[in-house]
């Protein structure tokens, strides 16, 4: 191997070995602190209200307090069940649905469910740190109540929601619905966030 070779294959060995400690240097770093001050998240939750729920007979129009436990309802009749539960909210941005849970309606079997109608309302007590959205995008579902909070803080709202539930007419003369039961001991509300 002449001694030109020899020179280059050395030479590009140091200049490898120099390369492989070129990492080992330190690099300035500094930091400074700013004060961004704390980030907290806000809250939103759903209770049931220390007063029980109260059932009317609608159909006549003007309500009339009814016991379900012991009053049956026939074809054509309308009752609500009225119920105030205590929303907690709080967060720029927040909005909720307030709906009925369908799962929560278990009715038995032979129950007439495909003539049974229901719907649901609600709106927020006066004075209350809730306010009602009436429009929005995306639409609001049927039977849902779309709240956000009016206060940065956070603040409870009792809201006051009716379930209605109908046995709406037939047409024909169907017995299979007679002497059946539609078991409301589990209803339920539930409050889910949307993005505005």
């Amino acid at each position: 191997m002449n001694k030109l070779l020899k020179g280059s294959i050395a030479g590009a060995a140091g200049i490898a070995l120099l390369l492989g400690g070129a990492g080992t240097f330190a690099l300035w770093n500094d930091s400074a602190a700013t004060a961004g001050g704390t980030v907290t998240t806000g809250t939103m939750s759903i209770l049931p209200g220390a007063a029980a729920g109260v059932w009317n007979d609608m159909s006549t129009g003007t309500a009339v307090s009814i016991d379900p436990a012991v009053v049956k309802m026939v074809p054509g009749d309308t009752w609500t069940f009225t119920k105030t539960v205590e929303i907690t909210a709080a967060g720029k941005n927040l909005q909720a649905d307030l709906t009925f849970d369908p799962s929560t309606i278990i009715a038995a079997s032979g129950t007439p469910t495909e003539e049974l109608g229901y719907t649901f309302t609600a709106a927020a007590a006066s004075g209350a740190s809730l306010a009602t959205v009436t429009s929005a995008t995306p639409a609001i579902a049927a039977n849902t109540v779309r709240f956000k909070p009016t206060v940065e803080t956070v603040a409870t709202s009792n809201v006051t929601f009716v379930f209605t539930i109908k046995y709406n007419n037939v047409t024909t003369n169907v017995k299979s619905g007679q002497a059946k039961a539609v078991d409301l001991s589990k209803f339920a509300v539930k409050l889910t966030q949307v993005r505005p």
